[in-house]
């Protein structure tokens, strides 16, 4: 039996971000599990957003800690492009939304309002601005936007990140830091013990003091096993890319970015589909046909490749941290915007997990409120 200090199930940004934090903290011996190639790898196949627009409708804390993060990206990038050596291509110029008529601009608007006085009532922010056709056109001089868009959104300090760069270079850190990484294992069991806990593979056993779970999906099997119910749903996204053109368009958009490499992408679905992961005609042409009415240029490009991935939601959107009933040692992880909130798992749940003390600013994404 191999032993260790702490290991994370769950090579994804999640997961990576967290190891990556723990080993920059000396603790000891990390492993990083990240199981055999299969269908659900949102980490690798999502928008690459670092943002806080529209988070936290239903939950302040959420609205906050996503606004963090942000703040945080700059310095995370920097040094995670001094540990690994990869540029991770983050743009923080901003980002926003195109507003297709007058109804979709004025649900837009109803909710930065109330994010607005939300953020005012606790203290905070919320540093987004509604703009009218000729405003958000000047955010992108050399795009023409389409005759349907009757405005934008602008958000501050937002941006977009390669999430596989990112993944690649929060691995890589984790590594040359000490952490090992074990690729191509599937955890099959997790066996609480007096001192300790053991996880069986489909390989071999390994020991451990303490579990961190961010293995998506798969925690739902993992802690099902354990008698502890995540409320966890599956929501199936599609996206689909361009050929590459020169530099364009300097903001992300909600539906439609340019890569570093040039390419565009264009999304994004929310759809429930369990855990399909097949991209569907319908959904792919509903997403071109928009993002053509934003950017009639996008017309013009070919469609090189598409792909679709399940995301990980929970019932109110917020992110999950907590540890499970009856084992302090077992930290569970779980949420859908892994990539925005990379700088948060480093640099804030890492130490939470060595210390045990948890932050105040995470007390409310336990899961004791899906208990009602």
């Amino acid at each position: 039996m191999k032993n260790a200090d702490i290991i994370v199930i769950g090579g994804g940004a999640t997961g990576a971000a967290t190891g990556l934090g723990l080993v920059r903290n000396n603790t000891g011996k990390v492993l990083l599990f990240d199981e055999k190639p299969g269908i659900h790898r949102v980490s690798r196949a999502n928008f690459g957003l670092t943002t806080y627009m529209c988070k936290g409708l239903n939950d302040t804390a959420y609205a906050d800690w996503s606004l963090r993060a942000t703040h945080e990206w700059a310095g995370f990038a920097k040094q995670l492009e001094e540990e690994s050596g990869i540029c991770v291509d983050l743009s923080l110029n901003g980002g926003g939304e195109a507003f297709l008529g007058e109804e979709e601009m004025e649900i837009r608007i109803q909710q930065t309002r109330a994010l607005k006085e939300m953020a005012k009532a606790r203290g905070s922010e919320y540093p987004v601005s509604i703009l009218d056709k000729y405003e958000f056109s000047q955010l992108m001089p050399k795009m023409k936007i389409g005759e349907q868009v009757v405005g934008g959104m602008f958000v501050q300090g937002a941006g977009h990140v390669n999430p596989l760069f990112l993944l690649r270079a929060m691995r890589k850190a984790f590594i040359d830091r000490g952490g090992e990484f074990i690729p191509g294992e599937s955890v099959m069991e997790i066996c609480p013990r007096q001192f300790g806990i053991v996880i069986k593979t489909n390989k071999r056993e390994y020991s451990c003091k303490k579990l961190v779970v961010a293995a998506g999906h798969g925690s739902t099997r993992l802690m099902g096993a354990l008698g502890v119910n995540l409320h966890l749903y599956p929501q199936r996204g599609q996206l689909l890319v361009t050929n590459r053109m020169p530099p364009l368009l300097p903001i992300p958009l909600l539906t439609v970015r340019q890569t570093a490499e040039g390419t565009f992408m264009i999304g994004v679905s929310n759809e429930s589909a369990g855990h399909d992961v097949r991209v569907t005609v319908a959904v792919l042409k509903d997403q071109a046909k928009k993002g053509i009415a934003v950017f009639p240029m996008l017309a013009r490009l070919k469609w090189v490749r598409s792909w679709a991935a399940v995301r990980v939601m929970t019932p109110d959107g917020s992110p999950l941290y907590d540890t499970i009933p009856g084992h302090d040692n077992i930290f569970v992880l779980a949420g859908h915007s892994a990539i925005s909130l990379a700088p948060m798992h480093a640099l804030y749940i890492a130490p939470w997990i060595i210390s045990g003390i948890k932050p105040k600013e995470i007390k409310g994404f336990g899961l004791g409120r899906f208990n009602v």
